[in-house]
């Protein structure tokens, strides 16, 4: 995976302790990844994600902050941010809903805001996942590599249990094993991290 000058933390958890990270895949995370394409096209770059997930599962797709209805009309530029979520609850999700009846009650937007087909290369996405899709995508992604704030990383950590820590088997920063006392203050030191999860073998 590309980065930008990130630093890199791996961790390799106990199985069940990878979900206590899914609420931080809804702070937006950035990936390299294929831009100039499509949502659906971006979608199926990824092959070890479920096919037809996207379009089954699902329900409310933001790109740049404009609601999608098309994912194979809406393409993805370089710095685009996207957000993907499982059926919103009440009148907003429905409005909301991709394809929905109620979206004709959005407010107007420019079409060129769902973003316009490009030359393809390889770019920048912030990527956030809400609810079951971060439960059911997350772990892909975690896996192949976030990049997030340290100092956002460093605020997360400070939130999570020990029942947590006490499932982390191991904590690789830029090469090094660290201990978990010590890896706030290293995260806060940095703009960037590459934090990279897999279940502990």
């Amino acid at each position: 995976m590309t980065t930008r000058n990130s630093a890199g933390l791996e961790m390799a958890l106990d199985k069940g302790q990878v979900s206590k990270l899914f609420p931080l895949l809804g702070y937006g995370f950035s990936i390299s990844t294929p831009t100039g394409v499509s949502i659906a096209q971006w979608y199926d770059r990824y092959p070890e994600l479920p096919a037809g997930y996207l379009t089954e599962k699902v329900q409310t797709i933001f790109l740049n902050g404009v609601a999608v209805d098309d994912v194979q009309t809406a393409c993805i530029s370089d710095g685009a941010t996207l957000a993907l979520s499982a059926a919103m609850p009440g009148v907003v999700g429905a409005i909301f809903r991709k394809g929905g009846r109620y979206a004709p009650l959005r407010c107007r937007v420019s079409p060129a805001a769902g973003g316009a087909r490009q030359e393809e290369k390889t770019g920048w996405l912030t990527l956030k996942l809400f609810n079951l899709v971060a439960r059911e995508i997350g772990p892909f992604f975690l896996k192949r590599g976030v990049c997030l704030p340290g100092p956002c990383l460093s605020e997360f950590f400070d939130t999570l249990p020990a029942s947590f820590w006490s499932g982390c088997r191991r904590i690789i920063f830029n090469g090094a094993a660290v201990d978990a006392r010590k890896l706030n203050t290293l995260l806060t030191r940095r703009s960037e991290v590459c934090l990279k999860v897999a279940e502990a073998q």
